[in-house]
Order: structure tokens, then sequence, then C-alpha cells
């Protein structure tokens, strides 16, 4: 049976999809503008999409602590 998910757990995966779809738009407006300085706002963002993404897998209760 798989556990249910914590209110925080979903909060970071809504957040987490949020970031993903932002990022991926920022990318397409790179593309598209070709406008100097603005890779870096896409850059920023998938950051911060790595780091929640360490975020949640840091407070995901892994199947081997359950010993």
């Amino acid at each position: 049976m798989s556990r249910q998910l914590t209110i925080t757990e979903v909060r970071l995966n809504n957040i987490s999809t949020c970031v993903a779809i932002t990022a991926s738009t920022l990318n397409v407006l790179v593309e598209t503008f070709k406008i100097p300085g603005l890779e870096a706002i896409p850059n920023t963002t998938q950051s911060l999409l790595k780091l929640l993404k360490t975020i949640h897998l840091e407070n995901t209760p892994s199947l081997h602590s359950a010993r």
C-alpha cells in the first residue's frame, strides 16, 4: 500500500510543476526574442527547480528507513 503524501510534499509538487512550466515558457521567450541578458532568468528558474527537487527528495521518507 502506498503512503499518503504530506501537505508539504503536495505543495512542493505543485510548486515544482509551476516552476517547470515557467522555466519552459521562459526558454521559449529567450529563443524567440534573443534579448541579451534574458538568458539569466530561465537559468535562475532552472536552478530554483533543481533546488525544489533536492528539497523534496531530502524531505521524502525513504523506503529503506522503515527497517
